[in-house]
């Protein structure tokens, strides 16, 4: 995929935005919509038409800074507060292979940085290393299983349950800032097991039950 250039009108920064986890989060979209390695039934964005795992540089980094500085004085004159600047975009914010390097510019603005990821490349190194510059780091986890994380979350056929999950406990062991866990429940699914995941790794401690 060619690096993208912005159209007229259009941002890669929005909000800031309540979060119950992040305070006044300012938003990134560093991916175009729909680019993911999941295709979750319950995304709200609909079916995923671009289902990969291949990392990518979609955006020039420059641009994103320039649009996420811009954003940022808007909102200092308005006087609103930005808890943190959040990856967030309409599909999987780890698909973007200048990640570590948009969070290091970013940095300069002097405000944390959050990324929000559905964790299906945790366990590949340079994603590690990429997410080690982040402040906080939020980690999808829907399943354990292998049944019902094909249903829920309908991955690409590259992806191995055991390889993410396995990563995940590595990262939070080797991770110096903040990580959290989010689950959907999603209605109607069968749960012909307990679903139970307990990571407890320095300050880290996750639990997510039915």
């Amino acid at each position: 995929m060619e690096v993208a250039n912005l159209e007229d009108g259009e941002t890669m920064a929005f909000g800031p935005v309540p979060s119950r986890c992040l305070g006044k989060s300012l938003g990134i979209n560093n991916i175009p919509p729909k680019t993911c390695s999941y295709s979750c039934v319950y995304c709200q964005l609909g079916k995923t038409t671009n289902m990969t795992t291949e990392r990518q540089i979609f955006y020039r980094s420059e641009d994103i800074l320039k649009e996420v500085r811009k954003k940022v004085d808007a909102t200092a004159t308005r006087k609103e507060k930005v808890d943190y600047l959040t990856f967030v975009p309409d599909g999987e914010s780890t698909l973007d292979l200048n990640l570590g390097k948009e969070i290091s510019i970013l940095k300069q603005i002097g405000i944390p940085i959050a990324v929000l990821t559905n964790a299906s490349l945790i366990w590949r190194d340079d994603m590690k290393e990429d997410l080690m510059k982040a402040n906080l780091v939020s980690l999808k986890v829907d399943a354990i299983t292998e049944d019902l994380w094909i249903r829920i979350n309908r991955p690409h056929e590259n992806l191995r349950l055991n390889e993410i999950l396995e990563g995940i406990k590595e990262f939070a062991n080797e991770f110096n800032a903040k990580v959290i866990s989010e689950t959907m429940f999603v209605d109607a699914a069968v749960f012909t097991v307990p679903f139970a995941l307990g990571i407890r790794i320095n300050s880290f401690y996750a639990v997510v039950a039915v």
